[in-house]
């Protein structure tokens, strides 16, 4: 039982892991699309934030389908 539990507590952390590096690479990628547009308007912020959320998702599913969880 106490096994059992120790396994989801690792697996909870490496989700928490997985999801927070997914939110980090999706901020960094953003802000690295906002400032190379060179336009600095609320729609285009809007569109490539909407677009980090699709990068963030798309990271995660990568991480889990090729390894990082196993």
């Amino acid at each position: 039982m106490n096994a059992l539990k120790a396994g989801q507590a690792a697996g909870n952390i490496s989700t928490r892991r997985l999801a927070l590096g997914a939110a980090v690479f999706a901020t960094i990628w953003t802000l690295g699309m906002f400032w190379w547009s060179g336009d600095y308007t609320f729609v285009n912020f809007a569109i490539l934030a909407l677009c980090g959320v699709v990068v963030a998702v798309a990271w995660t599913w990568a991480m889990r389908r090729f390894g990082y969880l196993r």
